[in-house]
């Protein structure tokens, strides 16, 4: 019979495919033929080829696909761990949280300055943001976020990909030795990119706070919508 090529792998046709005969499939406890295992490597191979994976990436309908997706990660992960991020937002930031609360953007303290891509040295007021939270904080202080896009195609990041929902969490703890009211808390925010409907790609931020706030541990879990002021 005549094996399915990559191909034929990657459209499908392996499944309308009649399976006469495998050479040699049950060996009963002897030595593989050297035509089975000459099949199985080959067949092995083609498999994990690059070619198959990219046909079968480009099947799903959307280029450049996963592969290309997870490959802008492994630079994200690489530009998160060197704080290389494509924006800086800042804010004035209070948090009253206890189980259910809110997580607000002081107005006229907020902004956002782009770092890369063709917006470059662009910078933008954020308007006031309520988010809606829930878990334990009680603070007042100033967050930073360093701001990293990942995208979906190849585009280049713009200002708007940082604007819309956004959901975050934070841990922080409060209270240190001669400074019992000073309170430190990481988080992270990530948010969907759209532009007409479709997606561009993930906005993810790594929040860096720091205020006067209660004793103690602190989480909050939040989402709200983050809106430029345009002039």
């Amino acid at each position: 019979m005549e094996w399915p090529t990559t191909e034929g792998i990657a459209h499908g046709h392996i499944l309308n495919m009649e399976v006469k005969k495998l050479p040699n499939l049950h060996f009963n406890g002897q030595m593989p033929l050297k035509q089975t295992v000459d099949y199985w490597l080959n067949t092995r191979r083609e498999i994990l080829s690059l070619k198959l994976i990219a046909s079968l990436n480009g099947s799903f309908g959307d280029p450049p696909g996963i592969l290309d997706i997870l490959k802008r990660g492994h630079l994200l992960a690489l530009r998160i761990a060197l704080h290389l991020p494509d924006a800086i937002a800042f804010s004035g930031n209070v948090n009253m949280i206890g189980l259910f609360g809110f997580d607000l953007n002081i107005p006229g303290t907020s902004g956002l300055m782009m770092l890369l891509g063709i917006e470059a040295g662009m910078m933008i007021e954020i308007g006031e943001e309520y988010g809606k939270a829930f878990g334990w904080d009680a603070s007042a202080g100033l967050s930073i976020t360093e701001l990293y896009f990942l995208a979906k195609t190849d585009v280049q990041v713009r200002i708007t990909d940082f604007e819309g929902r956004r959901y975050s969490s934070s841990i922080g703890w409060g209270g240190y030795p001669y400074l019992p009211f000073l309170d430190l808390s990481r988080g992270v925010t990530w948010g969907e990119s759209r532009d007409a409907g479709i997606t561009r790609g993930w906005s993810i931020g790594i929040n860096f706070f720091f205020g006067a706030g209660d004793p103690g541990p602190s989480f909050n879990l939040n989402y709200g919508d983050t809106k430029f002021k345009r002039r």
